[in-house]
């Protein structure tokens, strides 16, 4: 929560559209992530795609390992990274489902099926020595709302709170307060074809 001293190892976010960025290296007494890499940095941001899309810019990272997972509420995951996109990643706009709009030349795209993603890249750390180039590496990651790319580039500005699963005031017995929840996610998901019967019977 805000305000409250930050975990150095703890790389997640303190708001949405924002970076987290952890300070230190996981170890295996750390549950953050259930099995934790101890040679990277992570970090995290949750990203409202409700006003449109996001671009992600990754700084150069040389020779170095890193890898950064794209994950949905569906909780299908996407990947850029060293492998597939090089030192110096181009930069990728997250697109989500609906979104008919013109993209700029040189963005690549990942079409999102959910309102709210996570963004979690991780970058090599070789010993201790290292942690401050890594630290540097960082503050080189951006998220630029596409209406502002090739413009003023600027940062997202803090995003409001997630909106809450439970309807204002709801009435649902406390044992069904799960199919309340799911019903209220679904409305932030684009439906895939196969799930369109569940959600029929979910209401």
């Amino acid at each position: 929560p805000q305000g409250t001293e930050r975990n150095p190892v703890d790389p997640r976010p303190r708001g949405i559209n924002v970076w987290g960025h952890a300070q230190a290296l996981l170890t295996h007494e750390i549950r953050i992530i259930e099995t934790p890499n101890t040679e990277t940095l992570y970090s995290c941001a949750i990203l409202d795609l409700q006003d449109g899309p996001v671009v992600i810019v990754h700084p150069d990272l040389g020779e170095r390992y890193f890898r950064t997972s794209i994950w949905e509420l569906h909780g299908d995951t996407h990947t850029i990274s060293q492998k597939k996109d090089g030192a110096k990643p181009p930069p990728y706009a997250l697109v989500r489902s609906g979104w008919n709009g013109k993209l700029p030349d040189g963005l690549k795209t990942i079409r999102m099926h959910s309102r709210y993603v996570a963004v979690a890249p991780h970058v090599a750390v070789y010993g201790n020595d290292d942690l401050p180039n890594v630290r540097a590496l960082q503050k080189g990651f951006k998220l630029i709302a596409l209406k502002d790319w090739g413009v003023s580039n600027k940062e997202l500005e803090p995003g409001q709170p997630m909106r809450p699963l439970r309807r204002p005031n709801t009435k649902t017995p406390a044992d069904l307060l799960f199919f309340e929840e799911l019903c209220e996610t679904l409305k932030d998901i684009t439906l895939r074809d196969d799930e369109r019967a569940f959600a029929r019977q979910a209401g």
